[in-house]
């Protein structure tokens, strides 16, 4: 008896130590099913580490509206862990490490359209023809500017603003990754004359990576181990497959496919396949 009063304060006070030493760090927040595959192996990545470290993942406590908030908030340093493209001027302003998430899955597009523009989406076969269409983006989303720079004009805000603005005939589709599309259609719309067009994929390279602070290496060296596990251990194969097999079955091989270049990208990306690359379409 007399041990197990002496160990059981012993045991609280050591693991109360611990958690008061453990360092929270903060990455988005988003509704149920949004981004999930990136909020998981974030997490799992802190947990599997192999080096040493007192962090412990958390996503902020509030949910923010647009894109461009959430790099503003990044930037002000009011959270520790974004993910987004591997990007040029992303990699020269955040620390960068270099380990695709997603298999390059985002990069191929589908729509979702609204029955009334249904005719006129159906037209497009060709660079030239999705000109004419009204293109919806989200607020700040960095693939904003792949479409610019072949001359597609877009119209931004939230995505609750984009479906009524679809629901309006004010856009004509909102192109989403293949591994999101479904979950922003489940959460964001209940119309039965909003759907995902599968005869147009459009195609532009876009790899998913972590970024934290430069002033952070750390940081960036945990996550790296940690994905590097869970590479190993396939605790990363399974995230993808829950997230993004159901999205990869969409990919019809009749569809009209539109191949844009995305010259951001920054030039660490994979160049061909690999188990971290799927092969872009033909």
């Amino acid at each position: 008896m007399f041990i197990f009063k002496t160990i059981f304060p012993i045991f609280f006070a050591l693991l109360n130590a611990a958690l008061a030493n453990a360092e929270e760090v903060y990455y988005p927040s988003f509704p149920p099913g949004i981004n999930k595959h990136f909020t998981d192996i974030i997490e799992l990545a802190i947990k599997n580490s192999k080096i040493e470290h007192s962090f412990t993942a958390k996503a902020l406590p509030y949910k923010l509206p647009s894109a461009q908030r959430t790099f503003r908030h990044f930037e002000e340093k009011k959270m520790d862990i974004l993910w987004s493209s591997c990007d040029i001027d992303f990699e020269k302003k955040y620390l960068p490490i270099y380990f695709p998430l997603a298999k390059g899955v985002l990069s191929y597009r589908l729509a979702l359209v609204h029955k009334k523009a249904m005719v006129k989406v159906k037209s497009v076969k060709d660079l030239e023809d999705l000109k004419y269409l009204k293109i919806g983006q989200g607020i700040g989303w960095p693939d904003i500017l792949v479409y610019e720079n072949h001359g597609i004009k877009i119209i931004q805000a939230n995505i609750p603003g984009l479906i009524k603005m679809l629901e309006e005939n004010r856009i004509d589709m909102i192109p989403l990754g293949i591994g999101e599309i479904k979950n922003i259609k489940k959460h964001f719309t209940k119309s039965k004359d909003i759907e995902i067009y599968k005869d147009l994929i459009l195609y532009y390279p876009w790899p998913m990576i972590f970024y934290v602070h430069r002033d952070n290496p750390f940081l960036a060296k945990v996550i790296q181990s940690g994905l590097n596990e869970i590479k190993k251990n396939t605790l990363l194969e399974k995230s993808f497959a829950e997230n993004f097999d159901k999205g990869r079955e969409l990919l019809s091989s009749s569809a009209v496919k539109i191949k844009l270049e995305n010259k951001k990208i920054c030039k660490m990306f994979p160049k061909e396949k690999s188990e971290l690359w799927i092969e872009e379409i033909e």
